[in-house]
């Protein structure tokens, strides 16, 4: 029976830890969501997701996450981080059709974020092929805002995606030309270099006629026009380097249209290196750094964010005929935390990505901390004086008027005394109606006067 008992407050004894321990683990857990209206689309529609973050119980500031996708089935066409709670990107996410990859690292400022469903990118994928798409996270990191960067992840998320047949389109009149081969839109990259940002697209038909017009939308953007007369080679704006997507739907009559997609990548140029940046440096020091390029006489920009937010501070600079520059940036920035970063770009507009942004401190100059101290000591001093003089002043009014009162009063205690004695004297004298006063009255009158004198220096002390 001993033994029975024991063996229950072990047991007991160890579920209490047990819950203890994963109701202390579980506080601290946070995890991604991978959030949709609706999981299914149908083939040639879109689909938009969110991709949250959870973390009640722990505040977070940083995360960084690897997305999977089926790219036979999705076509990524839009990444944004419109709302994003992250405010400073490590590593902008980026996105990849061709292995179905995506990736983004981010930090989220002090006091990092608390909550349920915080929302970090927004992902719209067009549907192309029938089946069961899965979007899943193969590696990700949720960091606690503890000055410790502890890991608070608890699992990685996941969703599947049901691809459903596209609509049948029935009406195909007026745009067979005369061959029975299906109609198809082919879309031609005629782009030479990967990292040119302006890339052009031949438009190409099979088993079809010119259409009316074409619609062109470039990243999941809005839809521009392009008239069959303007040829069928048409060129994107200036674009950033990454993966990107274009698609085109040639518009019939009857209601009839042809659609094609085609993901391409634009190569960003070598990131620039800085070398000679500081920690932090005086608002008066100079600030001399160099900027290595493998690009002879590009373009580098400069730029310092401040972490209170407003308008980055930008330079532009040009690098010699070794891809290089040295340059003094004293007075650019003023008093304040800045994150410091730099893209190179060429006359063609073909860049790189910004380099990852480094922290630097501009603290006052020596001359101005000196003045600041000196200008708090005198407010001080000033205030003390003010404070000072206020009180004397009051304290001189109130003795003042003190004084006073007591003048006005001595004077009326005089007058009335000397009217009672006035009074006294009149009394005494008609007592026995002779004028003048009898040894008797004398007396009478002197004892008097003593009683008055008393009771006013009884008045004098009562008073003070």
């Amino acid at each position: 029976m001993k033994n029975f008992y024991h063996h229950v407050f072990k047991i007991l004894l160890t579920v209490t830890f047990l819950w203890i321990f994963c109701g202390a683990f579980n506080a601290r857990a946070a995890n991604f969501v991978i959030s949709t209206t609706n999981p299914s689309c149908r083939v040639g529609n879109n689909i938009s997701l969110e991709i949250l973050l959870n973390s009640p119980e722990v505040a977070a500031n940083a995360v960084q996450g690897t997305i999977k996708f089926s790219p036979n089935k999705l076509s990524l066409i839009d990444l944004n981080t419109k709302n994003s709670l992250v405010q400073f990107w490590v590593q902008e996410p980026i996105k990849n059709n061709t292995s179905g990859i995506i990736s983004f690292e981010g930090v989220i400022l002090n006091p990092g974020y608390l909550g349920r469903s915080g929302r970090i990118l927004g992902l719209n994928f067009n549907c192309r092929q029938e089946g069961t798409a899965a979007i899943t996270f193969s590696s990700g990191s949720i960091l606690a805002n503890d000055g410790k960067g502890t890991s608070i992840l608890d699992n990685l998320a996941s969703l599947n995606i049901t691809v459903l047949p596209k609509a049948v389109v029935t009406d195909e009149t007026g745009i067979i030309s005369g061959t029975k081969a299906s109609p198809k839109l082919i879309l031609e990259s005629l782009s030479k270099q990967a990292t040119d940002p302006i890339v052009a697209f031949l438009f190409k038909l099979q088993g079809a006629e010119d259409p009316d017009y074409y619609e062109v939308t470039i990243d999941n953007g809005s839809k521009e026009v392009w008239p069959t007369s303007k040829s069928n080679r048409y060129e994107t704006r200036v674009l950033p380097p990454g993966n990107h997507s274009i698609g085109v739907t040639a518009i019939y009559k009857n209601n009839y249209s042809l659609s094609a997609t085609k993901d391409f990548t634009i190569e960003p140029l070598v990131l620039p290196i800085i070398n000679g940046l500081p920690l932090s440096i005086s608002a008066e020091d100079n600030l001399e750094i160099e900027i290595i390029t493998e690009y002879p006489s590009s373009n580098v920009k400069i730029e310092g964010q401040s972490l209170k937010g407003g308008e980055p501070i930008v330079t532009i600079l040009t690098t010699d005929k070794n891809g290089s520059l040295k340059t003094n940036l004293k007075g650019l920035l003023t008093e304040g935390s800045y994150l410091i970063k730099a893209k190179v770009f060429l006359d063609n507009l073909a860049s790189s990505y910004y380099t990852t942004p480094a922290v630097l401190q501009v603290e006052p100059s020596p001359l101005k901390q000196i003045q600041a101290l000196a200008a708090n000591y005198l407010r001080i001093i000033v205030m003390l004086a003010a404070t000072a003089i206020v009180l004397f002043t009051l304290i001189f009014y109130i003795l003042e008027r003190n004084r006073r009162y007591h003048l006005m009063y001595d004077k009326k205690i005089d007058s009335s005394f000397m009217k009672m004695d006035e009074e006294g004297k009149k009394i005494i004298e008609m007592s026995d109606g002779l004028e003048g006063f009898s040894k008797e009255e004398t007396k009478t009158l002197n004892q008097f006067r003593v009683l008055a004198t008393r009771i006013k220096h009884l008045l004098y002390f009562r008073k003070r």
